[in-house]
């Protein structure tokens, strides 16, 4: 009897060992898992702090506006706007899915200037462009500045601007931008059409909580 319960006995530690070792792994993987699991959302709050956007499981991003005030500076922006009043910059709005479109005031990212240029969309590639002499139409109606004056333009920017058309249209995906003043402004008259890429974000004249 002594020497059976022995056997027994020492059977039911190995299969306790057992368990105990498989308990022991089990506990060690979830513990693993969580470490990581901490660790990827640091990196990807560290990828949030630095680009302003991270990609999630859906493909989809968050994306962060920010809200910059500027002070505009010249006078190719009258009368719409007047050098020295201050405006609001809404950075990586276009960048965070927002459409372009006419009318818009966009941070355009010229190379010549250390600050971006605040211009107006005034075409877009869905609009018919046409020239008469030094003006231009836009869908039949001569473009005008916030006050309903007529652009008029020098022989050499109406040459430019024509060798981007094609069938009335400037290039798909590509914009207009224009001052508000119509006769000394650096915008799409020196440079041709330009796309959203070069946009640094939108202007508006105060705080909108990015809508």
């Amino acid at each position: 009897m002594e020497e059976g319960s022995g056997r027994k006995f020492s059977l039911g530690k190995i299969i306790f060992f057992y368990f105990l070792f498989l308990f022991l792994i089990l506990v060690f993987n979830v513990a693993y898992i969580f470490l990581e699991s901490g660790r990827l959302d640091q990196i990807f709050s560290y990828q949030k702090k630095a680009s302003g956007k991270v990609r999630a499981l859906d493909n989809s991003f968050e994306c962060e506006i920010n809200e910059t005030k500027k002070i505009v500076e010249g006078n190719s922006m009258e009368p719409f706007l007047k050098n020295g009043q201050e405006v609001v910059l809404l950075e990586n709005y276009f960048q965070c899915g927002n459409p372009a479109g006419k009318g818009d005031l966009v941070a355009y990212k010229h190379p010549g200037s250390p600050d971006p240029l605040i211009k107006i969309i005034k075409a877009t590639d869905e609009d018919i462009i046409e020239f008469f002499g030094n003006k231009i139409k836009i869908n039949g109606e001569v473009m005008k500045n916030s006050v309903g004056e007529e652009y008029d333009f020098t022989d050499g920017e109406v040459k430019l601007m024509k060798e981007f058309l094609s069938h009335r249209h400037i290039p798909a995906n590509t914009f207009l931008i224009f001052g508000d003043n119509i006769k000394t402004s650096t915008d799409s008259r020196e440079f041709g059409p330009v796309t959203a890429d070069d946009f640094l974000g939108k202007f508006v004249l105060q705080i909108t909580n990015n809508k």
